[in-house]
């Protein structure tokens, strides 16, 4: 294990590795009692909304309800065998489409504190005279992108929450999606009426 992080954030921070039989991997290792912490915290700031007074609520719309909202999926995103499972079911729904992939999870190695991944290598941070420098059409690439994440909201129901720069690297024309601490979900029910909202905006109805 490279002592080094390749990455630090305020919930955990990622190290390359090499496992016995040579595989290159990350490991994303969740701080010390960030749970604890980070959930106290997010309860204090609940209860100082509860306590202000009236005219201070009418400004924030639903305090309290976006602040139950917040903690229920902090307490998903710390749990990094959700982000596995995350992790199976993207690769499972794009198996079909090869432009679209994410890294292999190291089920065998991975906990609620600790994530092992398959080490991906590429062009970081959507690094544009890198994406032209290897020869990469950026009209075609920029429409695989946004087709690529249309499908994952209409198509899949589920889709990447978080596809900053960061999360995204580039390889052998392909688009890797990385980081899935923060996934959606869309009910059959929720999809169908997006689509048909797109539609209406597209024929102008």
């Amino acid at each position: 294990v490279d002592e080094v992080p390749l990455a630090s954030a305020s919930v955990a921070q990622v190290h390359l590795a090499r496992t016995f039989s040579g595989e290159e991997v990350i490991i994303k290792v969740q701080r010390p009692d960030m749970e604890d912490n980070l959930l106290r915290d997010i309860r204090l700031f609940s209860r100082i909304i509860s306590m202000a007074p009236e005219t201070v609520k009418s400004f924030i719309v639903d305090a309290e309800v976006a602040l139950a909202e917040i903690e229920k999926l902090t307490k998903i995103e710390l749990d990094f065998r959700n982000e596995v499972n995350a992790l199976i079911r993207f690769r499972l729904n794009h198996e079909s489409r090869p432009v679209v992939d994410a890294p292999k999870p190291n089920i065998k190695y991975s906990s609620k504190r600790v994530l092992v991944e398959e080490y991906i290598q590429g062009i970081n941070n959507l690094n544009v005279e890198k994406i032209i420098e290897e020869g990469y059409d950026q009209t075609d690439f920029v429409q695989k992108f946004v087709y690529s994440f249309l499908t994952q909201i209409f198509e899949d129901g589920f889709f990447h929450a978080d596809p900053h720069p960061g999360n995204i690297i580039i390889r052998e024309g392909q688009i890797i999606y990385i980081d899935f601490g923060l996934y959606g979900e869309l009910s059959d029910l929720n999809r169908e009426k997006l689509i048909e909202i797109l539609e209406a905006i597209v024929l102008e109805d």
